[in-house]
């Protein structure tokens, strides 16, 4: 039994999926198979590679990428996401799989439409553990 499923997400830039799956310590194939669960596998344009069973998938639409994976047991969450019930219920249990990524993938974004701007980013954490983004400009 099969527990592939296609998530809905703002995901427009391969190479933005890959410097954010980098950034989190992992490699991204093109063009390969992404596991599941029983060793199901189904291809993807982009497959990011987890230190266990089951992999993160993204497919190429007209709009962008879709997420394609398989959720089951939390296999994807340990990496790249939270099991925090407060999350899960606030965004959703598929998008609170990937929440991490989810954050370096908009952390790229924002860093490369800045440099497009003139400015540089500089990254700091804040005491609660959240990430304060600021941008100077260049001169």
């Amino acid at each position: 039994m099969s527990h592939f499923f296609r998530l809905k997400t703002e995901f427009k830039d391969a190479e933005l999926i890959r410097r954010a799956a980098q950034k989190l310590g992992f490699p991204v194939e093109t063009n390969d198979l992404c596991k599941g669960y029983n060793g199901i596998e189904t291809r993807c344009d982009l497959v990011v590679k987890l230190p266990s069973s089951y992999d993160l998938g993204f497919q190429q639409t007209a709009q962008g990428y879709e997420v394609e994976a398989d959720f089951f047991s939390n296999y994807i969450s340990r990496h790249l996401g939270t099991d925090d019930s407060d999350v899960v219920k606030e965004i959703g249990y598929e998008s609170a799989c990937i929440c991490k990524f989810t954050d370096a993938y908009n952390r790229e974004l924002v860093e490369q439409m800045a440099m497009n701007q003139g400015y540089m980013v500089t990254e700091n954490t804040l005491e609660d553990g959240s990430i304060e983004l600021e941008l100077v400009q260049c001169y």
